[in-house]
C-alpha cells in the first residue's frame, strides 16, 4: 500500500484483520495541507515528523487500542514492513497485491474507499499491471525503512485509559449489540 499518513487508523484496521501470515508492506507519504495553519505548522517537516505530530495531536480512543498492539506484533514477527516517503513529496495512492493493482485518487480512508466518488483504475494482467507494479516497487525502494519509528509512534499512541472511559466503551458495546 502506498498512502498518505492521515489514513493510519484504516491501515491499522487492515493490519489487524489480515491473516497473521500475510506479509504487508506500507509506504506512508505526504498529506496535502488542509489549511494555512496546517501548512505553517508542518512546513518543512519530514513525513515521519508530520505523521507523528498529526496522530499524537489526535490520539486514539480505547476502542482503537488493539490495532496498534497487533501492528507492533506484526512488525516483530516480520509480516509488517513500514517505510516513509523520502525526498520528493509522495502523495500517490496505490494498492498492490500479487493479483491486482489499483491506482487512483482514493485515499485509504472510509470516505475514500466507501462514500466518495473517486477515479481509480484496476489492472489484473497485461502491460498496465506490470508497469503499475514496477512503479509501486520503485516508490517502495525510494522509501526509508521506518519500522522502529512506526513502533515508537504506536507506543506513544497506546495510552492507559481511565476506568470511566473503559466502562463507557464496554457499555456502548453491550448496548450496541457488539458484545454477545
Amino acid at each position: 500500500i502506498v498512502t498518505g499518513y492521515a489514513s493510519l487508523f484504516r491501515v491499522l484496521e487492515l493490519v489487524q484483520t489480515a491473516s497473521a501470515t500475510t506479509s504487508l508492506r506500507i509506504l506512508f507519504g505526504n498529506e496535502p495541507y488542509t489549511s494555512a495553519a496546517d501548512e505553517a505548522r508542518l512546513s518543512g517537516c519530514r513525513v515521519d515528523a508530520a505523521m507523528r505530530r498529526h496522530w499524537l495531536e489526535r490520539g486514539l480512543s480505547v476502542a482503537q487500542c488493539a490495532a496498534p498492539v497487533v501492528a507492533k506484533e506484526r512488525i516483530d514477527s516480520g509480516t509488517l514492513d513500514i517505510r516513509i516517503a523520502a525526498g520528493k513529496p509522495q502523495h500517490s495512492k496505490m494498492y498492490v497485491t500479487p493479483y491486482a493493482v489499483t491506482v487512483g485518487s482514493s485515499n485509504f480512508t472510509r470516505p475514500g474507499l466507501q462514500t466518495q466518488s473517486e477515479a481509480n483504475t484496476r489492472h489484473t494482467s497485461g502491460r498496465h499491471f506490470k508497469e503499475a507494479r514496477q512503479l509501486a516497487e520503485g516508490y517502495w525502494n525510494q522509501g526509508e525503512p521506518w519500522n522502529d519509528g512506526f513502533a515508537a509512534l504506536l507506543d506513544a499512541l497506546i495510552q492507559p485509559t481511565t476506568w470511566q472511559e473503559a466502562l463507557a466503551h464496554a457499555c456502548a458495546m453491550v448496548l450496541g449489540g457488539e458484545w454477545a
